[in-house]
C-alpha cells in the first residue's frame, strides 16, 4: 500500500511513545546538510562529532526506470550482472565508479509526477503533515505544496 507507507504522523508517535530518547531527521536534512546532520547525530548518541565519514555527499544506489526496456531487461540479466562485476574487479574504484555513473544516467531517467497525481497526494496527505509538524515541532509546509 503506497499511499498508507507515506502516513508517517502514528508510526513517529509510536516511537516518540515508547522509547525514552528519539531524534528525528529527514530525508532532505540528509541531502541538504549532511555534516550538520551528522555532527548532530554523534553528539546525540554520545560519538565522536569531529569525525567526517570520507564520502560524505556522495549517492548510492541511485534509482530510475530504464529508457529503454531491451536495454533495462539485459541489466536484469545474472549473466551480465556476473560480467560486469569481474570487470569491475579489474578496474580502479574511481573509475568503474565514473563509467558505472556514465551508464546509468544515460539508461535511466527519474520518474516525475503528474501536477494532477502531486495535487491528490498533497490533499490525502495534508492532515498527516500537520500533526506531524506539531509532533516534531518543525516547519513542513513545503510538504504541502
Amino acid at each position: 500500500d503506497y499511499i498508507g507507507a507515506g502516513f508517517y504522523y502514528d508510526a513517529v508517535k509510536a516511537y516518540i511513545e515508547h522509547f525514552k530518547n528519539v531524534k528525528i531527521y529527514l530525508f532532505e536534512d540528509l541531502k541538504n546538510h549532511p555534516k550538520k546532520l551528522l555532527h548532530n547525530l554523534f553528539g546525540f548518541i554520545g560519538a565522536n562529532t569531529d569525525f567526517i565519514p570520507d564520502r560524505l555527499g556522495e549517492t548510492y544506489n541511485e534509482s530510475g526506470s530504464p529508457k529503454n526496456n531491451f536495454i533495462g531487461s539485459l541489466y536484469q540479466q545474472r549473466w551480465l550482472k556476473g560480467l560486469f562485476k569481474t570487470v569491475k574487479n579489474k578496474l580502479p574504484e574511481n573509475m568503474t565508479k565514473k563509467m558505472t555513473q556514465s551508464l546509468k544516467s544515460r539508461a535511466t531517467e527519474k520518474p516525475t509526477l503528474s501536477r494532477e497525481l502531486k495535487s491528490e497526494l498533497t490533499k490525502i496527505y495534508a492532515e498527516d503533515i500537520k500533526k506531524l509538524e506539531n509532533l516534531i515541532e518543525r516547519d513542513l509546509s513545503h510538504w504541502r505544496k
